[in-house]
């Protein structure tokens, strides 16, 4: 049995990761993480240990795909994703797309997005906090460990440019 390929988006809010998964992989089936955890949010926020829960509901989805998938995650939650991505090894060919961009560009995007109706307006301070995690520092070393390859891309580049980078690196996995 051929396994199937695992695309996974790490980023933060705002950087470009679902555009990028739908111009580089539009056949493929897409799973964001967003869906699963919208339902536990409180007045505009989502409480950490409650999201916890939806990023459990979506693994158990993906373990119902037979087919080639693009993952879409945040930057919470670390030490499972990894641990989750590093069992999803025995059925999928997987590699780990960091996705990064200049905090003040990634907010621009972000807030775009928002005056143009893409971008539910959530608490505009919480998505501050999520500019100044430690990312990708908080999840380097844990994918090196789990032994998961792993590319990190500049989400400024062109589309075109950044699927083709994905696309070769997709045949080295």
């Amino acid at each position: 049995m051929n396994k199937k390929s695992l695309v996974v988006l790490i980023g933060k809010p705002g950087v470009g990761k679902t555009t990028l998964a739908r111009t580089a992989f539009p056949s493929w089936h897409f799973i964001d993480v967003k869906p699963f955890i919208e339902q536990y949010m409180i007045n505009g926020r989502w409480p950490e240990k409650l999201t916890l829960e939806g990023y459990r509901e979506m693994y158990d989805a993906i373990e119902q795909i037979n087919s080639d998938l693009v993952l879409e995650i945040g930057t919470n939650h670390a030490e499972f994703n990894i641990v989750q991505l590093q069992r999803l090894k025995n059925n999928f060919n997987c590699l780990v797309v960091i996705c990064l961009l200049d905090a003040k560009k990634n907010k621009q995007r972000y807030l775009d997005r928002m005056n143009r109706g893409e971008e539910r307006a959530y608490d505009i301070a919480a998505f501050e906090r999520r500019l100044e995690l430690d990312f990708p520092l908080s999840h380097t070393p844990l994918l090196h460990r789990a032994l998961l390859p792993y590319i990190k891309i500049n989400m400024e580049s062109d589309v075109s440019v950044l699927t083709q980078e994905l696309i070769d690196q997709l045949s080295l996995v």
